[in-house]
């Protein structure tokens, strides 16, 4: 099984310091990983402290902080908006304000009727 993996796994140096491993996923999606590998000596390296990933001092190689992660909201418009496209995000408010109107008119309706049978009443008697 790990023999077959290997005959997918590419390698591509770009510097001395890193090289790019493309290798197949699930369903045959490609990976690329970038990995920089350095070896140092003993007395350099405790010259020389780095943190585990991003943690403090962050340097050789600086990692910056990730982007287009999620953030958690407890406003569900915002975490819809980091869901969704923004071309889908709009459509998705035009049918919530469409609900809206739509329960509204629902709402009202019985009321509307009510009026529109009494002054239909009132008018049959006379009174108005």
């Amino acid at each position: 099984m790990f023999k077959d993996k290997m005959k997918d796994l590419k390698l591509e140096f770009t510097d001395d310091d890193s090289f790019w491993i493309t290798t197949k996923g699930k369903k045959d999606r490609e990976i690329k990983l970038r990995l920089d590998i350095r070896v140092l000596p003993g007395k350099e390296a405790i010259l020389q402290p780095v943190g585990e990933g991003r943690q403090e001092p962050n340097m050789l190689p600086h990692l910056p902080p990730p982007i287009g992660r999620i953030t958690f909201s407890l406003n569900p418009f915002k975490m819809l908006g980091q869901l969704v496209n923004k071309e889908y995000l709009k459509k998705i408010y035009g049918l919530i304000c469409v609900l809206i109107l739509a329960a509204c008119c629902i709402a009202m309706a019985p009321m509307i009727l009510s009026n529109i049978i009494s002054m239909l009443f009132l008018k049959l008697i006379g009174v108005k």
